[in-house]
């Protein structure tokens, strides 16, 4: 389990969470959970993301920070938005890293904080 925490004072409050669970019964490679009260939460569901397969030439390692990328973007405030070149798209990607329409997308949610 890892925590973050963006305060800029000595807040002991976490803003994320970010932890492994095991949960065959869920289908999903990644959950982003906002709290209006308490800590968000990040969680990889290790049964998911281990039957991650290469495919179209893209290593398992670079399918799974796609994965833990766009997971990071819900907790920026990213919502799913975009083509297949976004890393904040619905479809699986390779992508690891912001693409144009995702930083808009940044820079208009930010205006929310």
């Amino acid at each position: 389990m890892t925590v973050l925490n963006r305060a800029k004072n000595n807040s002991t409050t976490a803003d994320l969470i970010v932890s492994d669970v095991y949960d065959p019964d869920t289908i999903y490679y990644g959950v982003y959970q906002h709290r209006t009260i308490g800590t968000d939460t990040l969680k990889f569901n290790t049964c998911y993301m281990g039957r991650i397969v290469e495919s179209n030439g893209y290593t398992l390692d670079l399918r799974r920070e796609s994965v833990a990328a766009h997971e990071l973007g819900h907790s920026l405030g990213l919502a799913h938005k975009g083509t297949f070149s976004d890393g904040m798209t619905t479809y699986e990607t390779s992508y690891t890293f912001p693409s144009l329409n995702d930083m808009r997308s940044y820079a208009e949610a930010s205006l929310n904080y």
